[in-house]
């Protein structure tokens, strides 16, 4: 599911910096410009003409050099309910579907075909599926991130979540965040943030409801856990939205 997508230059101060696992991947389209990318594993400067599928389930940062700065295509997708640990580099040259498929995407984005980019945005995810690129969790966390994102609505508890795995939750939690890359409490937070910035880009519903929407019992509530993530009310980001790469 596509969350984000954009296409251009960015701003002389743009970086990203995922202290925790942000939850969903960010793909990039590099077209231009002088971007380091650093993990606990890797630090290396992104190369023109490659497609970035930037990691889910793991922390990194981004900068880039404000006299040369990045140009790409980008997409935010919840690969739900797979999971990316690090980073995976696509030679553009080398592969027939990318340089057809990106080049349409990008078409779609600046003439802004919403649906279409939808589209091709679940193409290049199939793509990675029929590639083998994407890495499937165990079969007991899926079940649980499929409960989650079936009873987001709901009150949920570690101790149901680790029930529904079969296992005692101290086990519970270790695997979850082995697969995961976050604790199952922070995974929670985080679908439940990711599911709401989605939401609040439909001016159709009110605070109120996306609150109710994502499981919180009152505004209130939900307020202090968009602050927390975000620095802002739920209200000011939907006032003053920018789509950031």
């Amino acid at each position: 599911m596509v969350l984000d997508f954009g296409d251009g230059q960015v701003q002389r101060g743009w970086g990203v910096e995922e202290k925790i696992a942000p939850g969903f991947s960010r793909v990039y389209w590099v077209q231009g410009g002088e971007v380091w990318y650093e993990d606990d594993r890797t630090s290396q400067r992104l190369r023109h003409n490659h497609v970035y599928l930037f990691p889910s389930a793991s922390c990194f940062q981004m900068h880039h050099n404000p006299e040369d700065p990045l140009v790409c295509t980008y997409l935010h997708l919840d690969l739900f309910p797979t999971l990316v640990q690090e980073l995976i580099s696509i030679p553009f040259s080398a592969d027939g579907v990318l340089q057809g498929l990106f080049p349409a995407l990008r078409a779609a984005i600046v003439s802004g075909q919403t649906k279409l980019v939808s589209m091709l945005s679940d193409v290049f995810e199939a793509y990675l599926q029929e590639n083998g690129i994407l890495r499937q969790p165990a079969f007991e966390i899926s079940k649980v991130l499929l409960y989650i994102a079936e009873h987001i609505r709901e009150p949920i508890h570690v101790d149901d979540l680790s029930g529904l795995s079969g296992y005692n939750p101290q086990y519970f939690t270790r695997l979850f965040k082995k697969s995961v890359g976050l604790s199952p409490y922070q995974y929670l937070i985080q679908y439940r943030m990711n599911a709401s910035i989605k939401l609040l880009k439909d001016r159709a519903l009110t605070v109120t409801q996306i609150a109710e929407a994502v499981g919180y019992p009152d505004t209130k509530s939900f307020d202090r856990a968009f602050r927390d993530k975000y620095g802002v009310s739920p209200g000011k980001f939907r006032k003053f939205y920018v789509p950031l790469p």
